[in-house]
């Protein structure tokens, strides 16, 4: 017979084996972008990885603008933001 243990464990074991998400954080933000119904082209000069303090971000960008920013958490997950850091603002290395 299980014990109240046994079902902890299996609980436990069970929300932590989550998959780490493989490849380039950029293109799995890109997908992520156009299956969330996005239709304007990111341009890969100006879309990428960058970090605020700690955090690391995937910014999509183009000539209109950032198009989506994408917080990239610790596991490797991917987490879309609706309100980002300032410092995101500005494109890298100057205006396109």
């Amino acid at each position: 017979m299980p014990t109240q243990e046994d079902a902890t464990t299996f609980r436990l074991r069970r929300v932590t084996d989550k998959p780490t998400p493989q490849g380039d954080p950029t293109e799995r933000a890109c997908r992520a972008y156009f299956r969330s119904g996005g239709i304007d082209e990111p341009a890969s000069a100006g879309s990428g990885e960058e970090t605020v303090g700690e955090r690391k971000y995937v910014v999509l960008r183009n000539v209109r603008g950032i198009l989506a920013v994408y917080r990239i958490k610790t596991d490797g997950v991917l987490k879309r933001l609706e309100r980002w850091p300032k410092e995101l603002d500005e494109w890298p290395g100057g205006a396109p």
